[in-house]
């Protein structure tokens, strides 16, 4: 549904509405707060938390060498990495579903907003500590504002 074929013009990206951006960022953050309440009450933090401090490292090096590309990727496996930490099959599926959708959003928003790119790394490495803490409240909590960041500047 990204994608819409026009007569004489071919396939065309079809705009995101703010209403479908506020419905994937929400539903974003409905999954992955939950996920991440799984991942700490299963113990399966230790599973995960390697991971995203290598992911926070590549993101450094992103934003110091300002490969926004680079920085959007490995955003998508931060979250992602939380999501399939929690080996909820149906989270993870519907996580796959909104990629596409979330990867348009990171896109115009990093694009548009480069200063962003610090902001989500603090955000991601309050993610991390928190759930490195086992603090499902406050990962749900920065989450939360990370998002929200997100919506006001869409």
């Amino acid at each position: 549904d990204l994608l819409t074929l026009e007569s004489r013009k071919g396939a065309v990206v079809r705009p995101m509405s703010p209403s479908e951006a506020a419905d994937v960022l929400e539903m974003r953050e409905a999954i992955e707060s939950t996920a991440a309440t799984r991942v700490v009450t299963d113990g399966r933090v230790s599973d995960v938390a390697p991971r995203l401090l290598a992911m926070l490292a590549e993101q450094e090096q992103a934003v110091a060498t300002g490969d926004v590309d680079r920085f959007i990727e490995v955003d998508a496996e931060f979250h992602g990495a939380v999501i399939e930490a929690s080996r909820n099959a149906i989270a993870v599926m519907f996580a796959r579903t909104l990629r596409d959708r979330q990867q348009r959003l990171r896109h115009h928003l990093m694009r548009l907003q480069p200063s962003q790119l610090q902001a989500s790394l603090d955000d991601h490495r309050a993610l991390a500590a928190a759930l490195d803490a086992g603090d499902a409240a406050r990962y749900a909590e920065v989450l939360g504002a990370h998002v929200a960041s997100h919506r006001g500047a869409l």
